[in-house]
């Protein structure tokens, strides 16, 4: 945004020192309008020229650098809806966030059926899909080093994109839904078992708590998470590739269920019991965990 207005405000000082201002004359009532017309032309090449890469996504709604609260609930509705991706139309029919969702998510293409019932993908926006390719370098770079929740928003927000406030965290979940098992979530550095609708309101408000690492599936690697799904009994696994977030969210959110007594007592636990129990309590790192940690007990 500060870009953004500093760009404008080059041009308008620019615009300023070339060209005859307008000049009002009291008895004809009117004004130099071609003067008027010249503004607009070129203050129209200039967001062109600066933000040739900008969506074009018609809703009034959510495209607003500060929607109202209305919008915002809508755009919070939307959100939640968008943790049940594999569900036609997010199993939604009403409301703002119906009309969020149609003229955002279905008519862009992100959202849409396949083999497995309904996933997010990339766009057929070709805007929006230069947008996809740029969020991809980031996640690509994040198999070693994390990448912020913030820094998509930064992407959205600068030029050639300049997409709104009220868009960006829409196409934020939207884009890391669609990598929904290959990413591990973060808030303010801790590992997040289960991305729930309270962690989306979290995300709503303070985007900057968020970060996130890529785990790459691994066709080399699908077959030893099959025996450990089968070997554990797991569901809910993602319709793609297995990655250790698929075998470790249910193992996860299973331990953590436990009662307080069973999570924190050594009685009648061996030595390696207790180990991999405090591993899995504290894990940071899910590829760690299952590659590196738990074979080492």
């Amino acid at each position: 945004v500060d870009k953004a207005d500093n760009d404008l405000d080059h041009e308008l000082r620019k615009l300023k020192s070339n060209m005859t201002p307008s000049v009002w004359d009291p008895i004809n009532g009117n004004s130099n309008l071609e003067y008027h017309k010249q503004l607009h032309r070129i203050l129209s090449e200039i967001f062109d020229k600066i933000y040739n890469k900008t969506p074009i996504i018609f809703n009034e709604i959510a495209n607003r650098s500060k929607p109202s609260a209305s919008g915002n609930h809508g755009i919070k509705k939307l959100a939640i809806s968008m943790l049940k991706y594999n569900c036609k139309n997010l199993g939604l029919s009403s409301g703002t966030e119906w009309g969020l969702y149609l003229s955002i998510l279905k008519r862009t293409g992100i959202h849409q059926s396949n083999l497995d019932g309904f996933s997010f993908k990339s766009p057929n926006d070709k805007n929006l899909k230069s947008l996809w390719d740029e969020f991809d370098k980031i996640l690509k770079d994040s198999l070693i080093n994390r990448f912020e929740l913030i820094e998509l928003f930064n992407i959205m927000d600068k030029s050639p994109f300049g997409i709104k406030l009220g868009l960006q965290p829409i196409l934020a979940i939207a884009f890391l839904q669609s990598h929904d098992g290959e990413l591990s979530w973060y808030e303010d550095g801790d590992f997040i078992i289960d991305i729930s609708p309270s962690i989306i309101e979290i995300f709503l408000k303070r985007p900057n708590s968020f970060s996130f690492r890529y785990i790459k599936s691994s066709t080399f690697t699908e077959e030893f998470y099959n025996k450990l799904i089968s070997e554990f009994e797991l569901t809910g696994t993602t319709p793609h590739l297995i990655t250790p977030i698929d075998v470790l969210r249910p193992i996860l959110l299973e331990v953590n269920r436990l009662p307080e007594y069973t999570r924190y007592t050594s009685i009648g636990l061996n030595n390696i019991t207790r180990k991999i129990r405090n591993m899995i309590l504290n894990t940071t790192e899910p590829e760690r965990l299952i590659f590196v940690d738990i074979p080492k007990a």
